[in-house]
């Protein structure tokens, strides 16, 4: 019976006419070349099977995979809906029969079955009845002439479950004949097509020459379209973020939500959702925070993931407006997409429906935020005279000096600052106080902090940590809620060297010219072992001094050596002192080096107020 049937005209409509007999309960006409006995036993049989009372006679044909006499082509005349606006589903029929034919009923099988009851088309009329078309306001229309593309268009909504989902053509069912007695099903999969449409290259070319006619369809233009994806509707919602770009690592970032309603109506069951946009790198996911309070972030830092969901607003009326403050916190540099997502509900009016329809609409509005460093720290250690030294020695006084430079293009202020000490080392001084308290550092300005500390001298180890250094510091504003925020740094390990003696040295700040000042040194033994000593001291030109100026003695195990100088100071200014000389044959790594370091090699002498015209007369009088 189709286009690609090698049988004569008269013997397609002689098949269509059985066809149609046999599917609606009457006796074919017989085959040629059958007895007439044959003929006349068929016809007994037809009707004894015709009277008796039996079950209905239905029966299902795959047509994926033959050549029929009836085309299919179905699509969505979109590939995306939002989920008020009608879904429209357009199904092509094209018969390919000797001459017009009558199905009972059509119908679209789809992923969600909810929605096949309104993809179905019921032809009122028997296929016996005489081939005209009928016009009924309760059955459709299956009447089919031959070459001639016929379409039936379906509408529906979408459920709110399908949001954001896929809706696709399962199947499609053609019947012929009546359920209630005999009737064939002829089945599609998916959007349609046949064997020959998928083989046949006289498929694809289209055989019409210039534009087809306005009330006809070139079934060659008609593509298959077998999906659609269900989208939110459009919201009509106002997100306006505000913040001060970029943030600083560890600190609570402020964004201000203004939410404002452009819906006609009233929304309810809002929430927001703000936090890590989707798809950035994993390691972001680990080093975001999002709270809407700002306690959070110290007090229960564990609920604060990388994104916050469900904080619920009130229902917002037309044209309402409502601010919320976000904080987001960055522990890693780097760059980030934070998104604040508004979802609510709303009833909106559909076309062509008289009731509305609830529908949840979702805003998004996102920012890229950028977070940089607060500070760039560098840590240098220094001995007593302020020589940089790599290493230092145990028991030995030496400085560690933080020099800290604002990166922030933001002016910060120093709130406070402490050293937390490893239990290897100590400070010096008793009472420790932050050296940068309340500076104020605007962009690539520094500061710097000096601290002297001093290691165990009975601990063994030759590397130790120093322990941890801690800034805190915020925003410089005029706003005391500016909240603080603390960056801790772990400092670096640092050498150590065991000496065998150590030198501790008595001498005031400065002396003045011509008035005695004592110079003690005081020499500890830490060995196990007696030490013998030769020391001796340079004269020097700066002064006159009373004392050993060389000796010998021994010093017992944990036990010291004390030797006493008395210095009269003859020149003003910064003066070199007399060099002590120790020469130790049982611990040979104290050189003179070792020792110059120990012990301080200036000191500041002032001129008192008598001596100080005489010192300018002869100034002047000197050529």
């Amino acid at each position: 019976m189709g286009r690609y049937s090698q049988s004569s005209p008269e013997e397609k409509t002689r098949v269509q006419m059985n066809l149609i007999r046999v599917m609606s309960n009457v006796p074919p006409e017989a085959e040629p070349g059958c007895s007439s006995e044959a003929v006349e036993q068929a016809k007994g049989l037809w009707k004894g099977d015709v009277t008796k009372a039996e079950q209905p006679k239905t029966f299902t044909l795959e047509m994926q995979n033959i050549v029929p006499f009836v085309e299919f082509k179905a699509c969505f005349s979109k590939n995306r809906f939002t989920a008020d606006v009608p879904i429209t589903l357009n199904v092509y029929i094209r018969p390919s029969c000797q001459f017009p034919i009558r199905f009972s009923k059509l119908s679209v099988q789809l992923s969600n079955p909810i929605y096949n009851a309104q993809c179905i088309v019921t032809d009122g009329q028997p296929i016996g009845e005489p081939i005209m078309p009928h016009d009924s306001d309760t059955t459709g229309d299956l009447y089919l002439i031959p070459n001639k593309v016929k379409v039936y268009t379906f509408q529906f909504i979408a459920v709110p479950e399908d949001v954001g989902k896929k809706i696709e053509i399962v199947s499609i069912s053609l019947s012929l004949g009546d359920e209630a007695n005999r009737c064939a099903h002829l089945h599609w999969s998916g959007g349609g097509g046949d064997a020959a449409s998928v083989t046949n290259i006289q498929e694809c070319v289209s055989k019409r020459r210039g534009e087809p006619k306005e009330e006809e369809l070139d079934w060659h233009l008609i593509k298959i379209e077998q999906a659609t994806s269900i989208a939110s509707r459009v919201p009509l919602m106002e997100i306006k973020l505000e913040h001060a770009a970029p943030s600083i690592v560890n600190e609570p970032y402020s964004i201000l939500a203004t939410i404002t309603n452009k819906e006609k109506t009233t929304i309810r069951n809002a929430s927001i959702t703000m936090g890590l946009k989707e798809g950035q790198d994993s390691q972001l996911e680990q080093t975001t925070q999002v709270s809407e309070d700002i306690v959070n972030f110290e007090q229960n830092p564990s609920i604060c993931k990388s994104r916050l969901k469900g904080i619920n607003i009130d229902d917002l009326a037309s044209d309402q407006q409502i601010v919320r403050q976000l904080y987001v916190r960055c522990l890693q540099v780097g760059t980030r997409s934070i998104i604040v997502r508004v979802a609510y509900t709303v009833d909106a009016q559909v076309e062509k429906q008289a009731s509305a329809v609830s529908c949840v609409c979702y805003k998004d509005e996102d920012v890229k935020l950028d977070t940089v460093m607060p500070f760039d720290v560098s840590i240098r250690l220094t001995s007593s005279k302020f020589e940089e030294v790599s290493s230092v020695y145990a028991g030995e006084p030496f400085l560690m000096m933080t020099d800290i430079k604002c990166t922030s293009p933001w002016p910060l202020q120093i709130v406070d600052s402490h050293l937390t000490l490893s239990t290897d080392v100590d400070f010096t001084d008793e009472d420790v106080e932050s050296q940068l308290k309340g500076i104020l550092l605007k962009k690539y300005e520094q500061a710097c902090e000096c601290l002297s500390l001093v290691t165990n001298s009975n601990q063994t180890k030759t590397t130790i940590s120093l322990g941890q250094y801690t800034v805190q510091w915020r925003r410089a504003s005029d706003d005391s809620d500016q909240p603080i925020v603390k960056t801790e740094m772990a400092l670096p390990d640092i050498s150590v060297e065991h000496l065998p003696l150590h030198i501790d040295t008595d001498l005031p700040s400065h002396g003045l010219v011509r008035v005695p000042l004592a110079l003690q040194f005081t020499i500890v033994n830490h060995t196990e072992m007696v030490q013998n000593i030769e020391a001796s001291i340079d004269p020097s030109e700066a002064f006159m001094f009373s004392g050993h100026k060389q000796v010998f003695f021994r010093i017992l195990p944990s036990d010291d050596q004390t030797l006493l100088y008395n210095l009269y100071p003859l020149i003003p200014g910064y003066v070199k002192l007399p060099r002590l000389h120790l020469k130790t044959p049982q611990a040979p790594t104290i050189t003179d080096d070792v020792v110059s370091k120990m012990i301080p090699s200036h000191i500041y002498i002032k001129v008192i107020s008598s001596l100080k015209g005489r010192l300018l007369l002869t100034h002047r009088k000197t050529p």
